[in-house]
């Protein structure tokens, strides 16, 4: 058994090889798939009349040769929420990165068969095990604005919700003060700072802990 090659003579290069054992590589240049004028149409189909819920459909893989790991980030499409039928079939995506310091895939974030959204990982405490969603954008002045929305696993029975916002003006990254906890126990919410409910009225930090007693009354300023 051996390779099929497709050379180019006027480069002086092979373009593509299948090899012997069914693997397609495009050695130089690029894939480009679609008809003209009309839609690109690129499918992975799993062959199989029995798919579960659960099973994977098709994988879309990125590595590289100075890892010798061809899986470093991957976009997979699977079975979710029920086995295949000739009129249903319930599919999730799923995206995987691999962390610094490991060739292990780790899903980051999830669109299940009901449209919800997952995100997974983050380093919103500093120990890598939270889930973290940050809303970014640059200004018209070129600094990066940017709060983060944290699930904390703080506690071990129970998540915290928190709110983070940056303090630093700057084009890159910055220091991130806690603006808010919801903790996942009870619901309390704890503020850094004050609280402005409106244009003329306002209550500080302190004056709240009268509120959590049952006693604190919202006064004009």
């Amino acid at each position: 058994s051996g390779n099929l090659g497709f050379f180019d003579y006027t480069a002086g290069a092979n373009r593509l090889t299948i090899s012997s054992t069914g693997n397609v590589d495009v050695t130089s240049g690029y894939l480009k798939i679609g008809p003209t004028d009309s839609t690109a149409d690129f499918r992975l189909y799993r062959n199989d009349s029995s798919i579960a819920d659960g099973n994977a459909i098709g994988d879309v893989k990125f590595g590289g040769a100075d890892a010798s790991n061809d899986a470093a980030a991957r976009i997979r499409a699977k079975a979710d929420g029920g086995d295949w039928t000739a009129s249903s079939s319930p599919t999730a995506l799923e995206f995987a990165t691999c962390p610094v310091g490991s060739e292990t895939l780790a899903t980051r974030l999830t669109i299940d068969s009901t449209g919800a959204v997952t995100v997974q990982g983050g380093t919103g405490d500093g120990d890598g095990n939270n889930a973290e969603l940050n809303f970014q954008r640059t200004s018209s002045t070129g600094n990066v604005l940017e709060t983060k929305l944290i699930f904390d696993d703080a506690d071990t029975n129970f998540g915290d919700l928190v709110v983070k916002t940056k303090t630093t003006a700057s084009s890159g990254a910055g220091s991130f003060t806690e603006a808010m906890r919801i903790g996942g126990e009870h619901g309390l919410a704890t503020f850094s700072g004050g609280i402005n409910l409106g244009n003329t009225v306002s209550a500080t930090a302190t004056t709240l802990d009268g509120y959590e007693e049952g006693t604190f009354t919202v006064t004009n300023n």
